[in-house]
């Protein structure tokens, strides 16, 4: 259409013509296009000018001249890697940077030091190891509360000198009635030798020398004295208990030395102490009296007092020895039979300077 209200084809048809669109699809011919624009194919045909067409130029990409490719299919673990690309595993980069940052000095280094530190504590362990088996292995007094067994009658050697009551021989004793026997040892010429002493009772006493008669002990017999003198001594120790008092135990007892001698059923524990009987004395006096008048007749004070003391598998006290009273016994056998020593009563004579009794004279009733 113009200016003036018709339609300008350029001397050509008008696009649609009317009826046209609404014929029948089979009536209608093939569409056909509008003829071209005179004026915009020349517009369009005119060559740009150069500025433009440099500025056209600079602002396009340049794309490179490569065929289409497909994608590259993904994978699910293991990346593809092009031929000419290649990638360090982490297993490796840790080797590298391990490597360099652990130079072989700082290795050697840290081996040395950690191999001192094993040997030391290995060296710990040890002594450490070795200070609990000396420990557990370690001598120890007897256990207290260890009983030994009742006897009826049981046989010493006794071999103490002064200060300690002077006896060289072997007494029996009966337990219960206290009667015993002694029978002196040693050389020919020792004072005590082949003497007999004997009391059936306990109370009554006779002494004979070799195969002499006997005759009653006279007063102030100094081996009558002396065996009466160590038999409590001798019956008031049975087990460690009648020696190692609870107290005396605990704070006054060093163990110097605990030895087996001799193999079992005949073994015996022997104890080598010193006892501290000063302090004992003055912390507890009533205990020392105690000691003083069961254990060790005479007993020291001092700061060390050798004792040492045997026992055997039944926890009976069989020896003890003070090295300061000289106070020394071993005990022999013991045994659940009573003992009963001979009565010479009925062919003993009195003791020398006794006065004998006196005999009745007979007298004659008067006749009638």
């Amino acid at each position: 259409m113009n200016a003036g209200g018709t339609e300008d084809t350029n001397g050509g048809e008008p696009f649609d013509k009317p009826g046209e669109v609404f014929a029948p699809p089979d009536a209608q011919g093939a569409p056909s296009l509008p003829a071209p624009n005179p004026h915009l194919v020349a517009v369009s045909s005119v060559p740009p000018a150069d500025e433009h067409w440099a500025n056209t130029m600079s602002s396009a990409p340049t794309l490179p001249h490569a065929e289409a490719r497909p994608p590259v299919p993904m994978a699910s673990h293991t990346p593809v890697v092009g031929a000419s690309t290649w990638y360090r595993t982490d297993q490796q980069r840790y080797k590298s940077v391990y490597r360099r940052a652990n130079p072989w000095y700082r290795r050697l280094g840290r081996a040395v030091v950690g191999l001192t530190m094993i040997a030391v504590l290995a060296g710990l362990l040890y002594f450490g190891a070795q200070q609990v088996q000396d420990y557990m292995d370690r001598d120890k007094l007897p256990k207290p509360g260890q009983d030994a067994p009742e006897f009826a009658s049981t046989s010493f050697l006794v071999t103490s000198s002064s200060p300690a009551p002077e006896l060289n021989g072997t007494i029996t004793v009966d337990t219960a009635s206290r009667a015993f026997e002694f029978v002196g040892s040693g050389s020919t010429d020792a004072a005590q030798s082949g003497l007999e002493i004997v009391s059936p009772d306990g109370t009554r006493v006779y002494v004979r020398q070799g195969d002499g008669i006997w005759h009653e002990a006279a007063d102030g017999d100094d081996n009558v004295a002396a065996i009466m003198t160590s038999m409590p001594y001798l019956l008031g120790v049975n087990d460690a208990d009648d020696i190692l008092e609870n107290k005396l135990r605990k704070n006054y007892i060093d163990l110097i030395d605990e030895t087996t001698e001799g193999v079992a059923p005949d073994a015996r524990e022997r104890y080598e102490m010193a006892i501290d009987t000063d302090n004992y004395s003055s912390d507890y006096p009533l205990q020392w009296q105690d000691f003083e008048d069961r254990v060790i007749p005479g007993a020291v004070q001092g700061d060390a007092v050798p004792v040492t003391m045997w026992i055997d598998g039944d926890h009976v006290v069989v020896g003890l020895q003070d090295d300061e009273t000289h106070w020394a016994w071993e005990r022999l056998a013991y045994s659940d039979e009573r003992f009963t020593p001979i009565d010479p009563g009925g062919v003993a004579v009195p003791a020398a300077g006794s006065t004998p009794a006196p005999t009745p004279t007979p007298t004659t009733a008067p006749a009638g």
